[in-house]
């Protein structure tokens, strides 16, 4: 059975204001676990792993930047191991790509990343945006590409509420894809207002999502993220999912 995570950017006022007391309001609000975000240089990796064990918080994932691991990826898996993550994540190109040749490019990138951290003992993949839905110039889906270019070993951590902003249903999408959904996000998106939204009541089929959760043995966090960083709202989304769960 999945845990049920929270992106900690959704909540990044509170994070950046005093880190131990966000994971503790995560915590109330029934989250088990936080996936975080940002440079590894802002804190250091033995203080979060105290908050978060003060906290009660299981840590899921990091979403780091391809341009850190660039830099020195060696000191990302040190960061990693110390933490005590297994998750490494990148939430987004380095920039704009409009091509093919450009996402092939990238995705080979990737998967040769993937390969280093598998080595050291760790999970690697890639998160979704609107952008990885919306064709490119030979008519492909970049997140596509991204599966075809990828080992069955990365992640492809789709974003539910990213991929309907991209005119995708999430819940085809999801199916086709979920041996590799290791991790994935549970996002709320309405067609009408858009990422101001909360699960439950947003235009997302959540039991048809959870459903496919739960027949998927390789899931093991379902990680919540709103766009907004509105925090009462960061609360209705695990009371909501906790009812459907």
């Amino acid at each position: 059975m999945f845990k049920l995570g929270v992106q900690i950017y959704s909540v990044r006022n509170e994070y950046a204001a005093d880190p131990l007391s966000c994971f503790k309001q995560m915590k109330a609000f029934g989250y088990d676990g936080a996936e975080l975000f940002g440079s590894i240089k802002t804190h250091p990796a033995e203080q979060l792993k105290a908050w978060l064990a003060e906290a009660g918080l299981e840590i899921c994932g990091y979403h780091t930047q391809v341009a850190e691991i660039r830099e020195d990826i060696d000191a990302v898996i040190a960061y990693n191991r110390t933490l005590g993550n297994r998750f490494v994540i990148v939430p987004a190109p380095a920039g704009p790509m409009s091509t093919a040749a450009e996402w092939h490019a990238f995705s080979r990138e990737l998967n040769g990343y993937k390969n280093t951290f598998a080595a050291a003992g760790f999970r690697f993949g890639f998160h979704s945006h609107r952008n990885e839905v919306l064709p490119v110039d030979d008519g492909s889906l970049p997140w596509d590409i991204v599966a075809a270019d990828t080992d069955d070993d990365f992640i492809l951590q789709i974003d539910m509420g990213n991929t309907l902003s991209g005119g995708v249903r999430p819940e085809e999408l999801y199916k086709k894809y979920a041996s590799r959904g290791i991790t994935v996000h549970y996002k709320p998106y309405s067609l009408e207002t858009g990422f101001d939204a909360v699960i439950g009541t947003d235009d997302i089929d959540w039991n048809g999502i959870i459903a496919v959760t739960k027949s998927v043995p390789a899931c093991e966090w379902a990680i919540v993220e709103h766009e907004k960083g509105v925090l009462s709202d960061v609360a209705k989304c695990a009371e909501a999912l906790r009812k459907m769960i």
